[in-house]
């Protein structure tokens, strides 16, 4: 027999929604089509799938196919959306931007498992900073993102990964240092080290007209360390990076309202059909999960 998939469908939804009319309503299509369609596949099968009555009840032929018609139609719907997928994506290339924060010999080896699978993918690495991701995202320049995310991902694929607690710092001889309860009227009067990309459109939460701009939270830390501003950090860096450990104090911040990060992956629909695209968004989730492996961790 030749399988005619709106058969199949019509067929399947019937089961699903009871009765002809009201798979009709869910298809947007006229009774008649549902009822023709299930005729047309039962003469094809030369047995009856329903009986009819008040509410379609599956024959025992039908309630054999019916997990078969069920699993072949989810099957041509991946065909459908893959097949999409590879028209819109004609070359072997997947862009991942990376947070400029994140840094691990854990990613690096899991980039190497990559290669050694897909190598006839091209991988494009940008660092990225978390305010610039939709808009890279919306001109197509990045197909997946790991990043700290401050703002919602809109219309994209997004899982979050883990919590990423973030902190006000300053030198150990800065003013706010030594100040309790600080407030968003006490940042104002000192220069805040920002962290952001130039390209940025949204350059995240400044709390001083006295601020200095960085793309990197390497760069930061150094700057605050030196006494020439508070930064917000994810805490994880501070504790990890040994070489600013005994410059820098964290600052009494509950009083300051300001939202701590997540760590989080978001893609492109078309990519996650893609086996090389689904690999990628799948060990980066595994590696990352609960905000683990963000940097290299020294035992």
């Amino acid at each position: 027999m030749k399988i005619n998939f709106d058969y199949l469908l019509s067929f399947v939804s019937a089961y699903k929604y009871g009765s002809f009319s009201k798979a009709a309503r869910a298809l947007n299509k006229a009774q008649s089509v549902i009822s023709t369609h299930v005729i047309a596949l039962e003469d094809e099968l030369d047995y009856k799938l329903f009986i009819r009555g008040k509410n379609l009840v599956l024959t025992e032929k039908g309630a054999i196919l019916l997990p078969i018609a069920e699993d072949l139609l989810k099957s041509s719907q991946a065909l459908q959306k893959t097949a999409l997928a590879l028209h819109q994506y004609q070359n072997p290339v997947i862009n991942l931007g990376i947070d400029f924060s994140i840094y691990s010999d854990k990613l690096f080896d899991f980039l190497s498992i990559f290669a050694a699978k897909f190598e006839d993918i091209i991988l494009k690495i940008y660092p990225i900073s978390s305010f610039e991701v939709n808009r890279m995202l919306d001109k197509g320049k990045i197909d997946i993102a790991l990043y700290f995310a401050h703002i919602p991902a809109g219309k994209y694929n997004l899982r979050q990964l883990g919590f990423v607690e973030t902190k006000l710092v300053a030198a150990y001889d800065h003013p706010l240092a030594k100040m309790k309860n600080v407030t968003k009227n006490d940042l104002a009067d000192f220069r805040h080290i920002v962290v952001s990309s130039p390209n940025s459109i949204n350059r995240g939460f400044i709390f001083s007209s006295k601020y200095w701009q960085v793309d990197n939270y390497y760069y930061a830390l150094s700057l605050v360390s030196n006494g020439l501003g508070y930064a917000i950090i994810p805490k994880i860096l501070i504790d990890i990076e040994s070489h600013f450990q005994g410059k820098l104090v964290f600052i009494d911040d509950g009083a300051v309202d300001f939202p701590d990060a997540t760590l989080s992956v978001v893609w492109q629909d078309r990519v996650e059909v893609l086996p090389h695209g689904e690999f990628l968004i799948n060990g980066l989730s595994t590696i990352f999960k609960n905000g683990a492996n963000i940097t290299n961790i020294k035992n």
